[in-house]
């Protein structure tokens, strides 16, 4: 599924128009450009606190008897909360203009929402509050995605957006 729709996608990406370099003077370094290291930052943060967690999750796992190999399918539940939230957002993009504070709001729920996990001692229960701790994921992300979207020029969003994927695999590693 993977090969097909990377194909898929090379198929499509044939057929966008080529982009002009501009003869101007490059703009500044994507981590240069001012408001853009916070959204580096939250990147690096957000990866840190799903990679703790999806490394913890075969550990938990055994320690309720059951296999580590299924904390993979588990975290499919974390997955489904994270659509939802990212649907949830989607209807409000009233809140996306000034994402300071919703992304503080947002971090500061995902960590409280992460804290009970290693608690539950029932594979239902930590299966919904997997799903719930999902929810602020997708968001976050689009809060990050479009505050760097509208802070680096043009030229450099390319680069910019590989810091930011870089950043959450950091925190992730």
């Amino acid at each position: 599924a993977m090969a097909a729709s990377t194909a898929g996608a090379a198929l499509v990406a044939r057929s966008l128009p080529p982009l002009r370099p501009t003869p101007q003077r490059p703009a500044a370094a994507p981590w240069r450009t001012p408001g853009a290291r916070p959204v580096f930052a939250l990147a690096l943060a957000l990866g840190l606190c799903i990679g703790i967690f999806e490394s913890a999750l075969p550990a938990r796992m055994e320690q309720l008897g059951m296999a580590a190999a299924g904390a993979g399918p588990l975290l499919a539940f974390m997955a489904l909360g994270s659509g939802i939230g990212g649907l949830i957002t989607s209807a409000h993009a009233e809140h996306l203009e000034n994402p300071r504070r919703p992304a503080a709001l947002l971090m500061t729920l995902f960590a409280v929402l992460l804290a009970p996990l290693p608690f539950l001692a029932s594979l239902p229960l930590l299966a919904l509050a997997l799903a719930v701790a999902g929810v602020p994921i997708a968001p976050l992300n689009a809060l990050g995605a479009l505050r760097l979207q509208r802070r680096v020029p043009p030229g450099r969003q390319a680069e910019g957006f590989a810091v930011y994927i870089a950043a959450i695999l950091v925190g992730a590693g």
